[in-house]
């Protein structure tokens, strides 16, 4: 069945915020202006995020491990043993088949329910149902919240996935659209004082210095790259020096 790849979004609708989730719109879903930059529909944890910082996705994962009830091929709702979860903790998370049999089977988790007498139920997409029946002899599983349902400001130690750039004030538990790929501006967290106008200057890394910063490096050399490997966030495009946390331009390739 067909299905658009893309929201379609006019000029300023990029900023949109909400204290609840828009239309249709799932997490994750992707969303584009007509110049061409691409956003992702996330929701902020309980904290707010403030403009031009970089966040990541808190997926936090339940494990099982082994199923106690056994589910044949095609079911759509299953049992998963779960303490403390209340409805929709993990709507637009995912249930890993972690080991056993089905080992390797992913699903879009459609909605749960709250815990009752330790277990939850988890209910899939229409047509999205096992591939594998369920053994309750050696089927391990995992769930894991949506990863774009609970963002917070990329910490510093840089080991976490950034899942996209704030383009404005989040205020705390509000959906919003986070920059994925093309040109917004970030909070630099700049290694010196002449920052970012060499060639080797102008890939921006997650800070290990400031929560939620793009950071430009000076002169890099092979060891510094090699010891202070970091995920990559996008290129510097401004042909001048940058100053420390101050917003700059960058292109974003988070995609």
């Amino acid at each position: 069945m067909a299905f658009p790849n893309y929201v379609g979004l006019e000029y300023g609708e990029q900023h949109d915020v909400s204290s609840t989730n828009i239309g249709n719109l799932e997490l994750g879903m992707l969303g584009m202006t007509r110049d061409g930059n691409i956003y992702r529909w996330c929701k902020a944890s309980g904290t707010g995020i403030a403009a031009g910082l970089f966040v990541v996705g808190e997926s936090v994962p339940v494990h099982e491990s082994t199923v106690t009830v056994a589910h044949a091929v095609g079911t759509e709702t299953v049992t998963v043993t779960a303490s403390g979860v209340t409805a929709d903790d993990y709507a637009g998370g995912y249930l890993v088949v972690q080991a056993g049999t089905g080992a390797g089977e992913i699903h879009r988790i459609k909605s749960n329910t709250a815990t009752s007498g330790g277990t939850i139920q988890i209910t899939f997409h229409a047509g999205d149902g096992l591939k594998v029946a369920w053994s309750t002899s050696d089927t391990d599983v995992d769930i894991f919240t949506p990863l774009h349902g609970s963002v917070v400001i990329a910490p510093v130690d840089g080991r976490q996935l950034v899942v996209g750039l704030t383009q404005g004030i989040i205020p705390a538990s509000n959906y919003f659209w986070a920059l994925v790929q093309g040109v917004g501006p970030f909070m630099v967290d700049a290694a010196g004082a002449a920052t970012g106008l060499e060639l080797d200057e102008k890939a921006i890394k997650q800070s290990l210095n400031h929560a939620g910063q793009g950071f430009i490096d000076a002169a890099p050399d092979a060891t510094k790259i090699l010891a202070g490997f970091r995920q990559q966030l996008g290129y510097l495009l401004q042909e001048e020096d940058v100053v420390d946390n101050e917003m700059e331009l960058g292109y974003i390739t988070l995609l």
